[in-house]
C-alpha cells in the first residue's frame, strides 16, 4: 500500500529562501517525488500536519496551497487504485 508525504526540495529556489514543495509517494521502499507548483520558507512549512494543513497560516496563500496538495495526494491515490486493479 503506498504511502504520500509532503516535504520541501533540499535545494532552495535560485535567488530566494523559498523551497519547491514536493509530494513523495513510497511503495514498497521505493520513493518517488514529483515537483508542485509552489514554494515556501521553511518556517511556513508543516512537517507534521493535522487535519492535512502541511502551509502554515503566516503564508498569504495557505488555504489554496493546502487545497492543491490534497487535490494532488487525491490525483496519486487515484491513479495507483486505477493502477492496481
Amino acid at each position: 500500500m503506498p504511502s504520500y508525504n509532503i516535504e520541501l526540495n533540499n535545494k532552495a529556489v535560485t535567488g530566494t529562501k523559498e523551497y519547491t514543495l514536493q509530494l513523495r509517494i513510497t511503495v514498497e521502499r521505493k520513493h518517488v517525488r514529483i515537483k508542485l507548483d509552489y514554494s515556501i520558507t521553511k518556517g511556513q512549512f508543516n512537517s507534521k500536519p493535522q487535519h492535512n494543513k502541511y502551509v502554515r497560516q503566516s503564508h498569504s496563500k495557505y488555504k489554496i496551497i493546502n487545497n492543491y496538495i490534497d487535490d494532488k495526494i487525491q490525483e496519486a491515490k487515484n491513479a495507483a487504485k486505477e493502477l492496481s486493479d
